[in-house]
């Protein structure tokens, strides 16, 4: 299953406090690259089924790691270190860099990286070589991402060559919902491999293949995902280098490996999400037919775009396809859902417990199936500046929500049996057709928009039908599973079905 393109700030937003399962999952690691690679990032992808939680907080998942900089305080770094046991390997004591894997729970592990060398203040650059790729697999020309690797006919896995981390010392990265962790030597290079389990779907892979690139200070994360290999990806590892360009930079200015440990670290925690709203705060909730500005939106540059207008002109709902005219665009995941005569079939919904991640994995206690519906809704978006607008990123949330007195709250379909429910084709949230064309790196953006001009798109989501009574639009670009300022400030848009 894929997912839509997303607004890039709500999607590191997502990555950072939902790294763990469900919501990783809940998004099919493909199609948000594009929309992330207009922000300044490493790497962390997520993708997977639809799910909806119960739960708000967690430990960190499998899933695709982009991570940018959390403007972590350095941690000082080790004036000497001991020889480190490996995965039961003894490493020469004269390495400057060690790296030390333990195997602590059941489904829990950690990192331990040390170094015998203070960071110097400058570094030389290096570059990234890919010298092996599975057959078939090459750069996603619609990501535009360097080294993301896909395949076309495969839907569900991929490879991804991060950037490489500046050595430091920093606490154990310890990773929870471990199905597989190895330590191994790469040409010579100490190196663990560690694969993430935080769906029922224990064919799913979310692995990390952390390489040491001692000559060059740096520690190397290839991270695959989905049905891929793990043999694939430590070939891939095999054959890669990093090069040194000649060129020096601060070393301030680089990723860290204490960055990495800190976003982990940052995501075991618990952290709370924004599932209520005041009456005040929706007060500035629009109907169909209401004209009115998108606040804070931003450009591929990250630059606010004034001056923009949006108008819902039209909903309809459907119980098949019919309405989406392009339908090189319908992504497989929904037209998997077509039944013989066309119409939708039942979608089906599992119950799942998370599992604590240290001694229990996710799993399954119940399913049931529920009827779906298509929204499919018109939207007018207008330049009222003065200048040309160049680039507008069209991402509009499906929000649940139902009133609780004077607060609405976001739909919950998880009970008291279980952490989350688990769409098997449903996004609820997500914005799953687009009509607009263009670039083919910017799938879902409006190019060019000169000023009074108005553009007409349609946009779908797939919902349940016990749902459409619940239904808003957020126009602003975030989640759709919780709110954000975004959302109050533009008003979100309340659908009556």
């Amino acid at each position: 299953m894929k997912t839509h393109e997303q607004n890039p700030d709500q999607m590191i937003r997502d990555i950072y406090k939902k790294t763990q399962m469900p919501d990783p999952v809940r998004n099919r690691m493909d199609d948000t690259l594009d929309s992330l690679v207009k922000q300044e990032q490493a790497i962390d992808l997520s993708y997977g089924r639809n799910t909806h939680r119960k739960r708000k907080s967690y430990s960190k998942s499998g899933s695709h790691r982009f991570f940018t900089r959390p403007g972590i305080k350095k941690a000082v770094i080790i004036a000497a270190a001991a020889a480190l046991c490996v995965g039961g390997t003894v490493f020469a004591a004269s390495r400057i860099y060690q790296m030390n894997l333990e195997k602590e729970e059941t489904y829990q592990a950690s990192i331990h990286v040390t170094s015998e060398e203070a960071l110097p203040e400058e570094i030389e650059e290096v570059e990234i070589k890919v010298n092996y790729l599975p057959e078939g697999f090459a750069v996603d020309p619609d990501k535009g991402i360097e080294h993301y690797y896909k395949h076309p006919q495969i839907e569900d896995a991929g490879y991804v060559v991060n950037e490489p981390l500046l050595i430091d010392e920093a606490d154990p990265l310890t990773v929870s919902f471990v199905k597989d962790a190895e330590a191994l030597t790469i040409n010579g290079h100490d190196a663990v491999y560690i694969n993430e389990q935080s769906t029922p779907d224990e064919t799913w892979n979310s692995g990390t293949l952390y390489i040491v690139f001692e000559d060059v200070h740096r520690i190397l994360p290839i991270w695959h995902w989905g049905h891929s290999s793990k043999e694939e990806l430590l070939k891939i590892g095999e054959n890669v280098e990093l090069v040194p360009t000649g060129n020096m930079t601060a070393s301030s200015e680089l990723r860290l490996w204490s960055e990495l440990v800190a976003v982990y670290e940052e995501n075991a925690s618990d952290i709370t999400e924004k599932t209520t709203a005041s009456a005040a705060e929706m007060a500035n909730t629009h109907q169909v037919g209401d004209t009115f500005e998108i606040k804070n939106l931003r450009n591929n540059l990250g630059e606010v775009i004034p001056g923009l207008q949006a108008c819902v002109t039209n909903v309809q709902t459907a119980d098949d396809l019919s309405l989406l005219a392009q339908t090189e665009r319908i992504l497989d995941c929904v037209k998997e859902l077509v039944g013989p005569d066309g119409k939708f079939m039942q979608d089906t919904l599992s119950h799942i417990k998370l599992g604590d991640g240290v001694n229990t994995l996710p799993e399954i206690v119940r399913t049931e199936q529920r009827p779906v519906k298509l929204i499919y809704a018109t939207l007018e978006y207008t330049n009222h500046s003065e200048q040309t607008i160049d680039d507008v990123i069209v991402y509009v949330s499906l929000m649940r929500l139902i009133q609780d007195g004077d607060n609405y709250k976001i739909y919950e379909p998880a009970d008291n049996d279980c952490d989350y429910v688990e769409s098997t084709h449903v996004l609820p949230s997500e914005m799953i057709y687009h009509d607009m064309s263009g670039d083919p790196l910017q799938r879902n953006h409006i190019l060019g928009l000169q000023p009074g001009q108005t553009v007409t798109v349609h946009l779908a989501w797939m919902v349940y039908t016990d749902d459409l009574d619940k239904i808003y639009l957020d126009p602003s670009g975030t989640s759709g599973t919780q709110f954000f300022d975004e959302c109050f400030e533009t008003g979100l848009i309340k659908l009556d079905l």
